[in-house]
């Protein structure tokens, strides 16, 4: 990803809709993708598209179903500019999982806290993957860590 995004306009019923769509998954972790546009270095966000989470460990992982992603990715008239999930549990800051994701090209990336009492969605573009070396039980590991920065997110009124 080459361009930095600074800011992020999402629209209110959207907005609702990720929420719902969270909460009804919770205690699972819940996953989608946002579409939208890109003009210059702001994101604007018409729609949530769930996926459903095939993970094995769906109460603190999430894996997109290719069931229900292989559509979305491989249709060339969406526009892809946010991948979202939750953490049912944690905060809306990337874990050291998310860090390590391959979709580090994906302009934004999402995180929902379901934590009580307060519901809160997070937006970041990952920047600079770097490489490091990981021991364990003597086998070293090549682990590719995506850095990240938040980027603003301002909910808009839907005729917008």
């Amino acid at each position: 990803m080459s361009t930095s995004i600074t800011s992020i306009q999402l629209k209110n019923s959207v907005r609702t809709n990720i929420i719902n769509y969270c909460i009804a998954n919770k205690p699972l972790e819940a996953c989608g993708f946002l579409l939208g546009c890109i003009d210059l270095s702001q994101i604007r966000i018409t729609s949530f598209v769930p996926v459903a989470n095939a993970s094995v460990n769906p109460e603190t992982q999430f894996s997109m179903h290719p069931k229900d992603m292989i559509p979305i990715v491989s249709n060339n008239t969406l526009t892809i500019v946010g991948i979202l999930h939750s953490h049912p549990g944690a905060a809306a800051i990337p874990s050291e999982e998310d860090l390590s994701t391959y979709w580090h090209d994906i302009p934004s990336h999402w995180i929902v806290s379901l934590q009580q009492p307060i519901i809160e969605i997070a937006a970041y573009q990952y920047t600079h993957m770097s490489q490091s070396l990981s021991n364990f039980t003597s086998a070293k590991f090549s682990i590719m860590r995506a850095q990240y920065h938040p980027v603003p997110i301002t909910v808009i009124d839907d005729e917008l």
